[in-house]
């Protein structure tokens, strides 16, 4: 990644920071149902579904961590040495991102302030990889629910 121009500085956070699991939190949370095409900060991105909590987003491109195919990661890394960096960044917030296979979709939780990946996860891999400020998509918000949280407990 130092060849295309991603920093060293980049790669040692993409070594040391975790992807995360909502864990059973995540039941304490209620869709509003819609969907919205946003530009998702890239840095409040914190889960893939197809991720393993606890492993590094680097290990996770070196497919130590993950259900991700490799394939669809080389695909993106082909996309990436035919262009510039900055090309590619700009290509991951355009229109045409968008219609690129199926649209990369988040789980917004808003207390939280954190994003999820539920569809897209090699491209979201990818932002967080190149270090890309912003990254295009459909956004499901959820919103903390307490009567989801006091059944829960009770349950107990």
């Amino acid at each position: 990644m130092l060849s295309t121009g991603v920093s060293r500085e980049h790669i040692l956070f993409l070594r040391q920071s975790k992807v995360k699991s909502l864990g059973e939190i995540g039941e304490f949370f209620q869709s509003n149902g819609t969907e919205e095409v946003e530009l998702v900060p890239v840095s409040k991105i914190k889960g893939l579904n197809r991720g393993t909590p606890g492993f590094s987003w680097l290990d996770h491109a070196e497919m130590i961590a993950g259900n991700l195919s490799p394939s669809s990661f080389q695909s993106f890394q082909q996309r990436l040495e035919e262009t510039s960096l900055e090309s590619f960044r700009e290509w991951l917030k355009s229109e045409s991102f968008l219609e690129t296979n199926d649209v990369v979709t988040f789980n917004y939780y808003a207390e939280c302030d954190e994003y999820y990946a539920y569809e897209g996860n090699h491209r979201t891999l990818w932002a967080k990889l190149v270090d890309a400020k912003y990254i295009k998509a459909k956004v499901n918000k959820y919103h903390y629910n307490s009567a989801k949280h006091s059944n829960y407990k009770k349950k107990l």
